[in-house]
């Protein structure tokens, strides 16, 4: 009888916590220390803006991709003049805006929705913001970067 109590209380012990026992389980793992990959067009996307190497980031569009911001899109909204061209690849401001480099990009809260990837992005100390990339065969058709600085004027 005296066995089969002690049976029973070292069996009982794991459900009423006893240290040692509960703490040789694994802890089951949160959300927050599950960190998943990037889409493989993010992390290109991740390491070729951080090289600031205008042709990587170029391989990463379409030949007729284009690359524009929020401001641009707003300034074409509001019907002021956004020279033609100038976002395209070999464009003057996707030059500029390729070029930028400012050390590590952080990315987070990607959405991937197949053709369409959207994300947090920050530039160490300098600038955040979001992107939406809509792809095509891989590769960036149109990239927007909006800058979360940013302020909209009154349409004049």
């Amino acid at each position: 009888m005296d066995r089969l109590l002690a049976l029973m209380f070292a069996l009982a012990l794991p459900l009423l916590g006893a240290p040692g026992v509960v703490s040789a389980q694994t802890p089951t793992p949160t959300a927050s220390d599950v960190v998943a990959p990037l889409p493989p067009i993010v992390a290109a996307f991740k390491a070729a803006y951080e090289s600031g190497d205008l042709e990587q980031v170029k391989a990463l569009y379409t030949d007729d991709g284009i690359l524009t911001t929020t401001d641009d899109v707003f300034k074409a909204y509001w019907d002021q003049q956004v020279p033609a061209g100038q976002w395209d690849r070999d464009g003057s401001e996707f030059r500029r805006r390729a070029s930028i480099h400012h050390g590590e990009l952080f990315i987070t809260s990607v959405i991937d929705m197949g053709r369409t990837v959207a994300f947090d992005w920050e530039w160490e100390d300098f600038a955040s913001g979001v992107a939406v990339l809509h792809l095509r065969d891989d590769r960036i058709v149109v990239g927007i970067l909006a800058v979360s600085d940013y302020e909209i004027s009154p349409r004049p």
